[in-house]
């Protein structure tokens, strides 16, 4: 008979004896039977672990295909139905549309996919950038510039609030350049203000992608070649990577430019296993997914075409193949890929684990997806413009001469602009400065008569502001022929038919950026702002008529972050010998 000692560390009553020990003794043998390789109940497999081994080597490709929607390289609703529900493609990447369309859309694409799909979008901009309903804002990298934490971490918190509105999962930024741009007199961005956008956008429970290193590409077919060495790539490229890594972002783009320091040739970084499983993986321990752009217009895609972009990037180590334009030849190829050897069967498991582990912190996650018709009354709030106001102010740049200070004399001012492009800037400014005159210019290329019309129209004003979204505009005041100082008709070199240069006058360049411009035309006083929509057109205005943006800055004029200076020495002071 087996007595129970009262000095037990865990004391059972006596009559509950007999049952503990039949309990205790079966509890023995499995863990013997186990020999300690077990699970408990708290580490049964996840969903990701479960799902995975139920799928197919193609089901498993199919995962890593995120299509376009909306925009104007999306494909309509019942392509994209036939993809998921016959293709199953992982993902879709949202290029743009009407936020309630999109809304209902993303819910019928949910609806039809077997798997949970993930939803992508670029949202270095904010949701504004893709629906008009939504909050545009400055890009991350623009906004870190600024040295200002609480602002970029409350951008981060609307882009991310409003992108899971939406029924975004994905939202992928860029990563401040860097070095900062001549062009837009920049100062050098803080690691510290890119983290907290960032950190801002994970507090709402969106999953986070980051572009690395300045986007490549180029109309040409060749991958751009940086001559950067290792050390200039530890120093000042490498801490705002690693900054972004620390906070846990879930994703991560490497350009389609080539940097020999890392890889030892000119192959693209994207496409480099070395880049992607030396420097990502391995030096930078990064462990989330890594994005390859493969869609319509992609450097990638132009060079190699979608399908064998797809081969070389997945093989390099991609995991999402973002804008596939046609999935099944891409899914098809791919597999192709695996079953030739010039794919591991390894690698394809290893994409689909991450891509179904990201997958799962929505699919089983307690937040619910808003229903379409709720979606507007989330968007573009009264708060949201606020904060959006406040940093379209705060990023806009002014070169040159004051605008007001310009326009201060001009008795007659004349708005240039393309019809619709403006017409925000173009309402605030007539509140602004009584008297304005406005000549709209019609969209896409302007013949000789519209240049004809517009130099007698120019003629009949003492000043201008030239507001455009892209180059242009500022080009065809300049070409519209030259008036004689007596206030004569239009001339122009009948020979050449070149028109000659428009008069020289007081003159105000707006430029409304979505990305930062390769270059200026020259205007005496240049007022960039970021956005082209109704809070960046307000700043725009505003600082037209002088009431921000007042610390102007000339050309030319920047923060560049500290030299490092070399000093002649004596060997010996660094500890060299000639031994």
């Amino acid at each position: 008979m087996i007595r129970l000692r009262s000095t037990s560390t865990f004391p059972v009553p006596v009559r509950h004896g007999r049952r503990f020990l039949h309990r205790a003794a079966r509890l023995l043998v499995v863990a013997l039977a186990c020999g300690g390789g077990c699970s408990r109940r708290g580490e049964e497999p996840s969903w990701a672990e479960r799902l995975l081994p139920r799928l197919s080597v193609r089901a498993r490709v199919a995962q890593m295909v995120v299509a376009p929607v909306g925009g104007t390289r999306g494909a309509p609703l019942e392509q994209v139905l036939r993809w998921t529900r016959t293709d199953s493609i992982g993902g879709v990447r949202v290029d743009g549309g009407e936020a309630r369309s999109m809304a209902r859309l993303l819910a019928q694409v949910r609806t039809s996919a077997a798997v949970p799909l993930l939803v992508t979008a670029e949202v270095d901009g904010g949701v504004g950038a893709l629906v008009p309903q939504a909050t545009e804002l400055p890009p991350a990298r623009v906004l870190a510039a600024l040295e200002d934490a609480d602002l970029s971490r409350e951008a981060g918190i609307l882009a991310g609030r409003e992108a899971r509105a939406l029924g975004i999962h994905l939202g992928v930024v860029s990563l401040p350049d860097a070095e900062p741009d001549p062009t837009l007199a920049l100062p050098h961005p803080a690691n510290g203000e890119i983290t907290e956008h960032l950190a801002g956008m994970r507090s709402e429970g969106l999953l986070v992608g980051v572009r690395l290193l300045p986007p490549g590409g180029s109309p040409r077919d060749t991958a751009p070649v940086l001559r950067w060495d290792r050390a200039r790539l530890e120093a000042v490229d490498f801490p705002a990577i690693r900054a972004a890594m620390e906070r846990g972002v879930e994703a991560a783009a490497l350009p389609a430019l080539a940097l020999p320091s890392l890889t030892g040739d000119s192959t693209p970084l994207a496409l480099s296993r070395a880049a992607v499983a030396g420097v990502l993986r391995r030096d930078l321990g990064f462990g989330g997914l890594v994005l390859a752009d493969v869609g319509a217009g992609s450097p990638l895609t132009r060079r190699l075409g979608e399908r064998e972009a797809a081969v070389r990037a997945v093989a390099a180590g991609a995991d999402l193949l973002l804008g596939v334009s046609d999935p099944p030849a891409t899914i098809a190829a791919v597999v192709a890929a695996v079953r030739s050897g010039r794919i591991p069967v390894a690698r394809v498991e290893q994409a689909a684990r991450r891509i179904l582990q990201a997958k799962e912190r929505f699919a089983t996650g307690s937040r619910k997806e808003v229903p379409a018709d709720s979606v507007l009354r989330l968007l573009g709030t009264a708060e949201a413009g606020a904060l959006a106001r406040r940093a379209a102010e705060r990023s806009l740049v002014v070169l040159g001469a004051r605008p007001a200070s310009l326009l201060r004399p001009c008795r007659v001012p004349l708005l240039v602009t393309r019809s619709g492009e403006a017409a925000v800037l173009q309402r605030e400014l007539a509140a602004l400065r009584p008297g304005l005159r406005t000549a709209l210019l019609p969209p896409g290329v302007s013949p000789d008569s519209v240049l004809a019309g517009l130099a007698s129209v120019i003629r009949s004003a003492d000043c201008l502001v030239v507001a455009e979204r892209e180059s242009g505009v500022m080009e065809l005041v300049r070409r519209a022929p030259r008036l004689d100082s007596a206030g004569g008709g239009a001339t122009a070199d009948t020979a050449s038919r070149r028109p000659s240069a428009a008069p020289d006058r007081p003159t105000v360049l707006v430029r409304l950026l979505t990305a930062p411009p390769s270059v200026l035309p020259t205007a005496p006083s240049v007022v960039l702002v970021w956005g082209t929509g109704t809070e960046a057109q307000r700043a725009a205005a505003r600082a037209v008529a002088g009431e921000v943006g007042a610390d102007s800055r000339p050309p030319g004029s920047l923060r560049w972050p500290p030299a490092r200076v070399l000093h002649a020495v004596e060997p010996s002071e660094v500890g060299m010998t000639e031994a």
